[in-house]
Protein backbone atom coordinates (compact mmCIF):
# COMPACT_ATOMS: atom_id res chain seq x y z
CA UNK A 1 0.00 0.00 0.00
CA UNK A 2 1.53 3.55 -0.53
CA UNK A 3 0.78 6.36 1.09
CA UNK A 4 -1.06 4.93 4.14
CA UNK A 5 -2.25 7.18 6.89
CA UNK A 6 -2.59 6.10 10.30
CA UNK A 7 -4.06 8.96 12.72
CA UNK A 8 -5.49 8.02 16.11
CA UNK A 9 -9.55 6.90 16.08
CA UNK A 10 -11.95 10.01 16.34
CA UNK A 11 -14.31 8.26 18.96
CA UNK A 12 -17.49 10.55 17.98
CA UNK A 13 -17.19 10.03 14.26
CA UNK A 14 -15.43 6.50 13.62
CA UNK A 15 -17.18 4.40 16.31
CA UNK A 16 -19.82 3.44 14.24
CA UNK A 17 -17.10 2.29 11.91
CA UNK A 18 -15.32 0.37 14.56
CA UNK A 19 -17.68 -1.67 15.61
CA UNK A 20 -18.49 -2.58 11.87
CA UNK A 21 -15.08 -3.30 11.50
CA UNK A 22 -15.23 -5.78 14.75
CA UNK A 23 -18.68 -7.34 14.20
CA UNK A 24 -16.86 -8.52 10.47
CA UNK A 25 -13.69 -9.10 12.36
CA UNK A 26 -14.34 -11.19 15.20
CA UNK A 27 -16.13 -15.14 15.63
CA UNK A 28 -18.28 -13.50 18.75
CA UNK A 29 -19.05 -10.11 16.07
CA UNK A 30 -20.57 -6.93 17.07
CA UNK A 31 -20.86 -8.38 20.67
CA UNK A 32 -16.85 -8.81 20.84
CA UNK A 33 -15.56 -6.94 23.88
CA UNK A 34 -14.09 -4.50 22.15
CA UNK A 35 -17.53 -2.86 20.89
CA UNK A 36 -17.82 -1.86 24.87
CA UNK A 37 -17.65 1.35 24.42
CA UNK A 38 -16.68 2.17 28.46
CA UNK A 39 -14.03 -1.20 27.92
CA UNK A 40 -12.84 0.56 24.88
CA UNK A 41 -12.28 4.22 26.62
CA UNK A 42 -10.72 2.27 29.66
CA UNK A 43 -8.16 0.55 27.86
CA UNK A 44 -7.43 3.45 25.21
CA UNK A 45 -7.63 6.32 27.67
CA UNK A 46 -5.79 4.89 30.34
CA UNK A 47 -3.56 7.31 32.89
CA UNK A 48 -0.54 6.79 30.71
CA UNK A 49 -1.79 7.90 27.67
CA UNK A 50 -0.90 11.55 26.35
CA UNK A 51 -3.58 12.86 24.07
CA UNK A 52 -6.67 12.08 23.21
CA UNK A 53 -6.51 8.11 23.03
CA UNK A 54 -3.85 5.02 21.71
CA UNK A 55 -6.18 3.28 19.25
CA UNK A 56 -4.44 4.12 15.71
CA UNK A 57 -6.71 3.39 12.42
CA UNK A 58 -6.20 3.69 8.51
CA UNK A 59 -9.12 4.41 6.65
CA UNK A 60 -10.74 4.00 2.85
CA UNK A 61 -13.30 6.14 1.69
CA UNK A 62 -14.22 7.50 5.30
CA UNK A 63 -14.51 3.82 6.83
CA UNK A 64 -11.84 2.02 9.05
CA UNK A 65 -10.15 -1.16 7.03
CA UNK A 66 -7.53 -1.47 9.62
CA UNK A 67 -6.55 -0.86 13.50
CA UNK A 68 -4.46 -1.71 16.19
CA UNK A 69 -4.63 -0.47 19.74
CA UNK A 70 -1.70 0.58 21.95
CA UNK A 71 -1.78 -0.02 26.07
CA UNK A 72 1.08 2.61 27.57
CA UNK A 73 2.30 1.81 30.93
CA UNK A 74 5.66 2.34 33.22
CA UNK A 75 8.30 -0.45 32.52
CA UNK A 76 10.63 -1.39 35.73
CA UNK A 77 13.66 -2.27 33.77
CA UNK A 78 16.48 -3.28 36.18
CA UNK A 79 17.11 0.19 37.34
CA UNK A 80 15.35 2.62 35.65
CA UNK A 81 11.86 3.17 34.17
CA UNK A 82 10.75 3.17 31.07
CA UNK A 83 7.98 3.54 28.51
CA UNK A 84 6.17 0.41 27.66
CA UNK A 85 3.20 0.00 24.71
CA UNK A 86 1.32 -2.90 24.64
CA UNK A 87 0.07 -3.85 21.21
CA UNK A 88 -3.03 -5.57 21.04
CA UNK A 89 -5.91 -5.72 18.70
CA UNK A 90 -4.34 -5.70 15.22
CA UNK A 91 -7.50 -5.95 13.15
CA UNK A 92 -8.24 -5.66 9.00
CA UNK A 93 -10.91 -6.43 6.76
CA UNK A 94 -10.22 -9.40 5.46
CA UNK A 95 -9.52 -7.65 1.29
CA UNK A 96 -6.98 -5.61 2.85
CA UNK A 97 -5.35 -8.70 5.19
CA UNK A 98 -1.57 -9.34 3.47
CA UNK A 99 -1.74 -5.71 1.79
CA UNK A 100 0.54 -4.07 4.70
CA UNK A 101 -1.49 -2.44 6.87
CA UNK A 102 0.10 -4.51 10.05
CA UNK A 103 3.34 -3.75 8.54
CA UNK A 104 2.59 -0.03 8.73
CA UNK A 105 0.61 -0.14 12.08
CA UNK A 106 3.23 -1.75 13.83
CA UNK A 107 6.09 0.64 12.61
CA UNK A 108 4.05 3.25 13.92
CA UNK A 109 3.65 1.87 17.14
CA UNK A 110 7.43 2.30 17.85
CA UNK A 111 6.84 5.78 17.97
CA UNK A 112 4.69 5.98 21.71
CA UNK A 113 7.58 3.53 23.73
CA UNK A 114 11.40 2.70 24.30
CA UNK A 115 9.95 -0.87 24.46
CA UNK A 116 6.93 -2.72 22.47
CA UNK A 117 5.70 -5.81 24.33
CA UNK A 118 3.10 -7.84 22.34
CA UNK A 119 1.11 -11.09 24.43
CA UNK A 120 -1.40 -14.12 22.79
CA UNK A 121 -0.62 -12.68 19.22
CA UNK A 122 -2.35 -14.25 16.23
CA UNK A 123 -0.84 -16.40 13.56
CA UNK A 124 -0.96 -13.18 10.91
CA UNK A 125 1.60 -11.85 13.15
CA UNK A 126 3.89 -14.24 13.41
CA UNK A 127 4.50 -13.59 9.65
CA UNK A 128 5.78 -10.52 10.21
CA UNK A 129 7.55 -9.64 13.38
CA UNK A 130 11.02 -11.57 13.42
CA UNK A 131 11.57 -9.91 10.39
CA UNK A 132 10.60 -6.20 12.20
CA UNK A 133 13.55 -7.06 15.02
CA UNK A 134 11.28 -8.69 17.61
CA UNK A 135 12.44 -11.08 19.63
CA UNK A 136 10.14 -13.80 19.92
CA UNK A 137 10.25 -15.35 23.88
CA UNK A 138 8.97 -18.79 25.10
CA UNK A 139 5.84 -18.72 26.06
CA UNK A 140 4.01 -18.18 29.87
CA UNK A 141 4.28 -20.44 31.94
CA UNK A 142 0.75 -21.64 33.34
CA UNK A 143 0.49 -23.33 36.79
CA UNK A 144 -2.42 -24.88 37.86
CA UNK A 145 -4.27 -26.09 40.98
CA UNK A 146 -7.38 -28.94 41.32
CA UNK A 147 -9.82 -27.98 43.98
CA UNK A 148 -12.98 -30.25 42.18
CA UNK A 149 -11.27 -33.22 40.35
CA UNK A 150 -14.53 -34.27 38.98
CA UNK A 151 -15.43 -31.44 37.46
CA UNK A 152 -11.67 -30.85 36.02
CA UNK A 153 -11.62 -34.23 34.69
CA UNK A 154 -14.51 -33.86 32.71
CA UNK A 155 -12.66 -30.56 31.58
CA UNK A 156 -9.99 -32.70 30.78
CA UNK A 157 -11.39 -35.01 29.26
CA UNK A 158 -8.83 -37.66 31.61
CA UNK A 159 -8.68 -38.12 35.25
CA UNK A 160 -6.88 -35.22 36.96
CA UNK A 161 -5.89 -35.74 40.79
CA UNK A 162 -7.10 -32.72 43.73
CA UNK A 163 -3.90 -30.99 44.63
CA UNK A 164 -2.29 -31.39 47.91
CA UNK A 165 -0.17 -28.91 49.47
CA UNK A 166 3.46 -30.27 50.29
CA UNK A 167 4.39 -27.50 52.77
CA UNK A 168 2.14 -24.64 55.16
CA UNK A 169 3.32 -21.41 55.88
CA UNK A 170 4.26 -19.88 58.72
CA UNK A 171 1.94 -16.82 59.23
CA UNK A 172 3.58 -15.11 61.70
CA UNK A 173 1.53 -12.03 62.48
CA UNK A 174 0.31 -11.93 58.84
CA UNK A 175 -3.51 -11.20 57.44
CA UNK A 176 -5.30 -12.15 54.14
CA UNK A 177 -7.18 -8.77 53.44
CA UNK A 178 -9.28 -8.31 50.81
CA UNK A 179 -9.51 -4.31 48.98
CA UNK A 180 -11.86 -2.07 46.96
CA UNK A 181 -8.56 -0.20 45.72
CA UNK A 182 -4.75 0.22 46.43
CA UNK A 183 -3.35 3.28 48.82
CA UNK A 184 -0.08 4.27 49.64
CA UNK A 185 0.95 1.09 51.48
CA UNK A 186 0.61 -0.80 47.99
CA UNK A 187 2.30 1.81 46.54
CA UNK A 188 5.29 1.78 49.18
CA UNK A 189 5.30 -2.25 48.73
CA UNK A 190 5.85 -2.01 45.35
CA UNK A 191 8.97 0.10 46.00
CA UNK A 192 10.23 -2.65 48.60
CA UNK A 193 9.87 -5.09 46.81
CA UNK A 194 10.05 -4.36 42.87
CA UNK A 195 13.87 -5.19 42.32
CA UNK A 196 13.11 -9.10 42.89
CA UNK A 197 11.41 -7.96 39.36
CA UNK A 198 13.95 -7.22 36.56
CA UNK A 199 11.91 -6.61 34.49
CA UNK A 200 8.46 -5.97 34.29
CA UNK A 201 4.79 -2.98 34.42
CA UNK A 202 5.18 -0.35 37.89
CA UNK A 203 2.49 -1.63 39.88
CA UNK A 204 2.47 1.67 41.22
CA UNK A 205 -1.12 2.45 43.14
CA UNK A 206 -2.14 3.98 39.87
CA UNK A 207 -1.84 1.27 37.76
CA UNK A 208 -3.40 -1.06 40.06
CA UNK A 209 -6.19 0.96 40.67
CA UNK A 210 -6.92 1.68 37.24
CA UNK A 211 -5.67 -2.24 35.96
CA UNK A 212 -8.03 -3.72 38.47
CA UNK A 213 -10.32 -1.68 40.80
CA UNK A 214 -11.86 0.95 38.06
CA UNK A 215 -12.26 -1.73 35.66
CA UNK A 216 -15.63 -0.74 34.28
CA UNK A 217 -16.50 -4.76 32.76
CA UNK A 218 -14.52 -7.20 35.26
CA UNK A 219 -15.65 -8.09 39.05
CA UNK A 220 -11.83 -8.53 40.11
CA UNK A 221 -11.28 -10.02 43.76
CA UNK A 222 -8.09 -7.69 45.35
CA UNK A 223 -5.91 -8.65 48.60
CA UNK A 224 -3.36 -7.34 50.65
CA UNK A 225 -1.54 -9.10 53.01
CA UNK A 226 -0.47 -7.32 55.67
CA UNK A 227 1.86 -7.54 58.69
CA UNK A 228 0.41 -4.49 60.71
CA UNK A 229 -0.36 -2.08 58.51
CA UNK A 230 2.74 -2.93 56.38
CA UNK A 231 1.68 -4.84 52.62
CA UNK A 232 3.71 -7.73 51.83
CA UNK A 233 2.05 -9.12 49.44
CA UNK A 234 -1.02 -8.63 46.66
CA UNK A 235 -2.94 -11.12 44.97
CA UNK A 236 -6.12 -10.48 42.10
CA UNK A 237 -8.35 -12.84 41.26
CA UNK A 238 -10.92 -12.88 38.73
CA UNK A 239 -13.75 -16.18 38.33
CA UNK A 240 -15.09 -17.05 34.82
CA UNK A 241 -17.69 -19.65 35.05
CA UNK A 242 -19.23 -21.45 31.74
CA UNK A 243 -21.22 -24.45 31.03
CA UNK A 244 -21.42 -25.26 34.69
CA UNK A 245 -17.70 -24.70 35.72
CA UNK A 246 -16.23 -22.27 37.23
CA UNK A 247 -12.39 -21.28 37.06
CA UNK A 248 -10.62 -19.00 39.37
CA UNK A 249 -8.05 -17.07 37.85
CA UNK A 250 -4.31 -15.54 39.06
CA UNK A 251 -3.98 -12.83 36.94
CA UNK A 252 -1.46 -10.62 39.31
CA UNK A 253 0.86 -11.67 41.95
CA UNK A 254 3.50 -10.01 43.55
CA UNK A 255 5.50 -10.99 46.49
CA UNK A 256 8.30 -10.62 48.93
CA UNK A 257 9.71 -14.32 49.79
CA UNK A 258 8.12 -14.66 53.18
CA UNK A 259 4.78 -13.83 51.82
CA UNK A 260 4.20 -15.68 49.08
CA UNK A 261 3.30 -18.73 50.26
CA UNK A 262 0.77 -17.48 52.87
CA UNK A 263 -0.55 -15.14 50.12
CA UNK A 264 -0.76 -18.68 47.89
CA UNK A 265 -2.48 -20.58 50.78
CA UNK A 266 -5.14 -17.77 51.22
CA UNK A 267 -5.78 -16.99 48.08
CA UNK A 268 -6.50 -20.95 47.34
CA UNK A 269 -8.59 -20.98 50.70
CA UNK A 270 -10.61 -18.31 49.38
CA UNK A 271 -11.23 -19.77 45.68
CA UNK A 272 -12.11 -22.82 47.21
CA UNK A 273 -15.24 -21.24 49.37
CA UNK A 274 -16.50 -19.23 46.07
CA UNK A 275 -16.47 -23.15 44.79
CA UNK A 276 -14.26 -23.18 42.12
CA UNK A 277 -12.73 -26.19 40.39
CA UNK A 278 -9.48 -25.36 39.83
CA UNK A 279 -7.10 -22.09 40.34
CA UNK A 280 -4.30 -21.21 37.45
CA UNK A 281 -2.02 -18.49 37.07
CA UNK A 282 0.01 -17.24 33.91
CA UNK A 283 3.49 -15.75 34.34
CA UNK A 284 7.33 -15.76 32.48
CA UNK A 285 10.25 -16.21 34.16
CA UNK A 286 10.51 -18.92 37.23
CA UNK A 287 9.01 -16.27 39.81
CA UNK A 288 7.31 -17.86 42.43
CA UNK A 289 7.81 -21.26 40.93
CA UNK A 290 9.42 -22.72 44.39
CA UNK A 291 6.29 -21.20 46.60
CA UNK A 292 3.10 -22.22 44.00
CA UNK A 293 4.70 -25.52 44.05
CA UNK A 294 5.27 -26.14 47.63
CA UNK A 295 1.01 -24.53 47.75
CA UNK A 296 0.20 -27.83 45.00
CA UNK A 297 0.22 -25.89 42.28
CA UNK A 298 1.84 -28.32 39.04
CA UNK A 299 2.56 -27.11 35.61
CA UNK A 300 -0.06 -27.16 33.03
CA UNK A 301 2.46 -29.03 30.24
CA UNK A 302 2.51 -32.27 32.20
CA UNK A 303 0.57 -34.87 32.11
CA UNK A 304 -2.86 -34.62 32.32
CA UNK A 305 -3.27 -31.09 33.24
CA UNK A 306 -1.98 -29.83 29.91
CA UNK A 307 -5.21 -31.35 28.29
CA UNK A 308 -7.33 -28.36 30.35
CA UNK A 309 -8.87 -25.43 28.39
CA UNK A 310 -6.99 -22.38 29.25
CA UNK A 311 -9.86 -20.08 27.67
CA UNK A 312 -13.18 -20.51 29.54
CA UNK A 313 -15.16 -17.76 28.31
CA UNK A 314 -16.34 -19.41 26.07
CA UNK A 315 -14.55 -22.45 26.21
CA UNK A 316 -11.77 -23.03 23.81
CA UNK A 317 -9.63 -26.53 23.49
CA UNK A 318 -7.72 -25.01 20.34
CA UNK A 319 -5.44 -22.00 21.68
CA UNK A 320 -2.95 -24.18 24.41
CA UNK A 321 -0.42 -21.39 25.53
CA UNK A 322 -0.07 -17.32 25.54
CA UNK A 323 3.14 -16.39 23.79
CA UNK A 324 4.44 -13.29 24.12
CA UNK A 325 7.26 -10.71 21.36
CA UNK A 326 8.98 -7.90 22.40
CA UNK A 327 11.41 -5.07 20.36
CA UNK A 328 13.44 -2.81 22.36
CA UNK A 329 12.63 0.25 20.06
CA UNK A 330 15.42 2.22 22.35
CA UNK A 331 18.43 0.36 20.71
CA UNK A 332 20.47 1.33 24.38
CA UNK A 333 18.80 -1.08 26.09
CA UNK A 334 19.55 -4.49 23.85
CA UNK A 335 22.32 -6.28 25.97
CA UNK A 336 21.93 -10.49 27.25
CA UNK A 337 19.86 -9.47 30.16
CA UNK A 338 16.90 -8.23 28.08
CA UNK A 339 16.85 -11.47 26.15
CA UNK A 340 16.71 -13.65 29.29
CA UNK A 341 13.23 -14.82 29.66
CA UNK A 342 14.05 -15.02 33.21
CA UNK A 343 14.63 -11.45 34.01
CA UNK A 344 10.82 -10.75 32.47
CA UNK A 345 7.90 -11.16 34.55
CA UNK A 346 4.81 -10.77 32.59
CA UNK A 347 0.96 -12.34 34.14
CA UNK A 348 -2.07 -12.34 32.07
CA UNK A 349 -2.54 -8.50 33.32
CA UNK A 350 0.33 -7.35 31.64
CA UNK A 351 -1.11 -7.62 27.99
CA UNK A 352 -4.84 -7.85 26.58
CA UNK A 353 -5.40 -11.69 27.90
CA UNK A 354 -7.22 -11.29 30.43
CA UNK A 355 -10.88 -10.92 28.83
CA UNK A 356 -13.43 -12.85 26.88
CA UNK A 357 -11.56 -14.97 23.24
Amino acid sequence: MSAVKIELIDLEKDWKSQTELVAKTYSRGKDYILNNRKFFEWLFKNPFVKGENSFMVIKSKGKIISEMGLVPTRLKFFDKTIGNVNLVNLMALEKFRGKGTGFFLYKEAEKFGDICTNTGYGPLVVDFIENMGWVKMPNLNRFVIVLNAGKASRLAGKEVEAYRALERAEASGMGFVQVEGFGKEAGEFWERVKEKYPITIERSATYLNWRFSNHPVFDYKMFEVRNEDRVEAIVVLHFEEADGFKVARIVDFVSGDGAELFALEKAIEFCKGKGADLVDFFFSGDFHAGSLGKAGFVEAKREPFEAIPMLFSPIDRERKNINFAFKAVNRKLLDERVNNFDNWYITKADGDQDRPN
